[in-house]
């Protein structure tokens, strides 16, 4: 497939951004801890990685609806009936002389729900709702558009990382030699094609040792756009349209992507991102060694919170037990001096039963304090309940409450390259921390097994 790549430099792009954290040396224990935190597979599938060529099945399952735009799977995207649906309801008894008769009806299940307009002016002609509206109109099922033969393979099949080719390669090093790297950081940019389809629009790729820029391109589409997402991606129509005439952009789809970011990346180059899930599915892309960002992020905040609530049930059941102890001690002197106290009067024989003349009026106001204060407190549990914990897993959350550094603060939509580096420091900033605990428990750092990975 033919595709337009600009020539790689001869000198390293300059970063806008400088260096967002010192350069990373490429020891051996650095690059050993990194292998470390590679996912496992269980891991991958477990947050929406493909880990598998898809299946003559699942490559039918990506048909969609020429109406809707919604998937044709007979499990994917089906109007989900309520309780009530299906249920036989009798209507008014027909008027006559004769016995009332019940006509018995079921609620017909419609799976297709779209628009017979089109949009104008950010409104749709049929119902002059506003563009992201749902559909006005119903239909029982879905029709699925026609698609040529094996379209959706070509469109759709993921592929592994080839081995790496000296021949095909563009990544040299000092002495000459092709190589890939040891690791990369990667971010992508996804627009929405005409049938609902994300399409890959931009890609960027930088070294994860030296933050040197490898890939930053825009990548035209090979079908039909609905929009570029620039809220989010940053990329305008008008910008692509721009990079298209002046041949600054990736031509020949996700194929081609594929093979551009492959003269940087081989079977075991570590591959960093945030979410990489999402990246690596829009290149159609199977890939070993991952580190998550996200996953990271994630795991570690569930170890925190565990921790946390491990440690305050801890101090609850020692305060409950000191509690414990000081009542228990208070109602043994209570009783001492309660037994002290002038004379009992005996009511045995008199078939009376005991009196308690203790004045209810403390208790009823204790009562009824306790339970006020019980509903005064409910409101307030209930309000931290609901509220929402400081901070988030997203990057841009991430990297504010790391490195209070902001990200994703421009008007004009994300940056992949900014976002790339900022997953990079995330990792690397797990990496030492990872690296620091090791050290603490094995001062002479023989925790890392030597390796001869990195000899270049």
């Amino acid at each position: 497939m033919a595709s337009d790549l600009r020539p790689a430099p001869a000198q390293p792009l300059t970063n806008p951004y400088g260096t967002p954290s010192t350069t990373i040396a490429a020891t051996q224990p650095y690059f050993r801890q990194l292998l470390s935190m590679v996912h496992r597979r269980d891991v991958l599938v477990k947050n929406g990685y493909v880990v598998r060529p898809l299946s003559e099945a699942d490559i039918d399952d990506k048909k969609r609806c020429r109406k809707c735009n919604l998937r044709c799977s007979n499990n994917k995207n089906k109007y989900k009936p309520n309780e009530r649906d299906g249920k036989k309801t009798p209507k008014k008894p027909i008027p006559g002389p004769y016995p009332p008769l019940y006509e018995e009806f079921s609620k017909p299940i419609l799976k297709c729900r779209y628009h017979t307009g089109r949009v104008d002016r950010m409104y749709w002609t049929c119902c002059r709702a506003y563009a992201p509206a749902p559909g006005c109109t119903w239909a029982p099922e879905h029709l699925s558009r026609t698609y040529a033969r094996g379209a959706l393979m070509t469109r759709h099949q993921y592929h592994y990382t080839p081995a790496f080719s000296r021949d095909t390669a563009t990544a040299v090093s000092s002495s000459g030699a092709a190589r890939p790297q040891f690791a990369v950081a990667i971010d992508c940019e996804m627009g929405t094609a005409y049938d609902g389809e994300s399409e890959l629009i931009r890609v960027t790729l930088v070294d994860y040792f030296t933050s040197e820029i490898l890939l930053d391109s825009l990548v035209y589409p090979q079908v039909p756009m609905q929009h570029y997402n620039t809220k989010w991606s940053g990329v305008s129509r008008q910008q692509m349209n721009d990079a298209r005439d002046k041949g600054k952009c990736i031509t020949g789809g996700p194929a081609a992507v594929r093979e551009a970011v492959w003269r940087w990346v081989g079977p075991n180059t570590v591959v960093v991102g945030h979410a990489v899930q999402n990246d690596l599915a829009a290149l159609r892309w199977i890939h070993p060694l991952v580190v998550d960002s996200f996953v990271l992020a994630t795991a570690d905040r569930a170890e925190r919170e565990k921790r946390e609530q491990e440690e305050k049930k801890k101090r609850e059941e020692e305060d409950r037990e000191k509690n414990h102890g000081e009542q228990w001690d208070e109602a043994e002197d209570g009783g001492e001096e309660e037994c002290n106290d002038g004379d009992l009067i005996s009511f045995d024989g008199l078939g009376l039963e005991p009196v308690d003349n203790t004045d209810n009026t403390e208790n009823t106001d204790n009562t009824e304090n306790t339970e006020n204060t019980e509903n005064a407190e409910k409101p307030s549990a209930a309000k931290a309940r609901g509220r929402r914990k400081p901070g988030g897993l997203s990057l841009k959350a991430l990297t504010a409450e790391m490195f209070d550094r902001q990200i994703q603060k421009a008007k004009q939509g994300h940056d992949s390259l900014e976002d790339a580096l900022a997953a990079r420091d995330i990792v690397h900033w797990f990496v030492t921390q990872n690296m620091a605990e090791a050290q603490a428990r094995i001062p002479d750092g023989s925790t890392f097994i030597t390796t001869g990975f990195l000899t270049r």
